[in-house]
């Protein structure tokens, strides 16, 4: 079928009114003489530089429905990672969320009825059980500003680093914090060698792979580094040696690159670097699950813990006191 074709079908066959919309422009504006990467380029929201580029590359070389398949299943392969990240981590984040509710209940309906029983037994309470009296009486009196004080600073945090003094300090950190730097890099470097696998692998040059590849690195310091990169090759020196020598890709990937430059093969060795990557990065992903569930199970377990008993040996010595 031709291109304004398929898309005149996909128009009339969606039940979506903003996709029915966003297709009909498409075919309007391919009627209106612009090619197709021209019309995806008007919409950068949607489609980054790499599918405009990846397109431009099909329809100059004849080739649009080969480069279209290797866009789905580029596509593809970070939909994957993407849901699995998301189902691995739905587990921890409800036993979080229902450990954290039970506590609240705990401090702000079960422990204020024993205020009444501990009043008048003419013996101190040890300090400790009453701080824990007076934070639970304080949490039942003012319910909402319990939430907003245990709610508040994540929420504050969260906003702060989606701005964009925020996301400096974020992405800094990222790269320097021992546990989550070795994430942040294989999330990464998955990123960039499968996003230059499939450019240069369709007639994309290097330096402009390069620079796409920066768009789609999430980390502030890795896009700097793909422009610090494109510098060097369009110098003339190996773009492997240069990432090579800012250590902040892995040494390895950096290394199989400056072999995959020496023996014109850049897009396989991309591929290659790639695929070991995102298996490592999804044997992290497992194994600091498998860490976060009994830690979250062991803290809840703790403050639970240590409530109970607090009341237990109270209510144990005023049994003592009335024996």
């Amino acid at each position: 079928m031709s291109l304004d074709g398929s898309l005149r079908i996909m128009k009339q066959n969606s039940n979506k009114t903003v996709f029915k919309d966003f297709t009909g422009e498409l075919e309007r504006k391919l009627k209106e003489g612009k090619s197709f990467s021209q019309a995806l380029a008007d919409y950068p929201k949607f489609f980054s530089p790499m599918y405009v580029n990846m397109a431009r590359a099909g329809e100059e070389g004849g080739i649009l429905p080969a480069m279209l398949r290797k866009v789905t299943e580029y596509q593809a392969t970070f939909q994957e990672l993407k849901q699995f990240v998301v189902s691995a981590s739905i587990y921890p984040l409800i036993l979080m969320g229902v450990g954290l509710v039970a506590i609240i209940i705990l401090l702000t309906t079960i422990l204020p009825r024993f205020e009444i029983l501990f009043e008048g037994v003419g013996k101190q309470l040890p300090f400790h059980v009453q701080l824990l009296m007076k934070t639970a009486k304080l949490a039942s009196s003012h319910v909402m500003l319990t939430l907003l004080v245990i709610i508040g600073p994540p929420v504050a945090v969260f906003f702060y680093f989606r701005s964009k003094p925020g996301k400096i300090l974020f992405d800094r950190l990222a790269i320097r914090t021992p546990l989550l730097s070795g994430y942040v890099r294989d999330l990464e470097t998955t990123r960039i060698f499968r996003t230059l696998e499939v450019l240069v692998d369709n007639g994309v040059h290097l330096a402009t792979a390069l620079k796409i590849s920066s768009g789609v690195a999430g980390n502030l310091e890795f896009q700097r580094l793909l422009r610090r990169a494109t510098e060097a090759l369009k110098e003339g020196r190996q773009v492997g040696q240069k990432l090579k020598t800012e250590k902040l890709l892995p040494e390895l990937a950096a290394d199989l690159l400056s072999l995959g430059e020496e023996s014109g093969q850049v897009g396989q060795v991309c591929g290659q670097i790639a695929n070991y990557y995102e298996k490592e990065l999804r044997t992290r992903i497992k194994r600091l699950l498998s860490f976060i569930e009994p830690f979250f199970i062991l803290i809840i377990a703790v403050i639970a813990g240590y409530v109970v008993i607090s009341m237990l040996t109270v209510i144990l010595s005023i049994n003592e006191i009335a024996g």
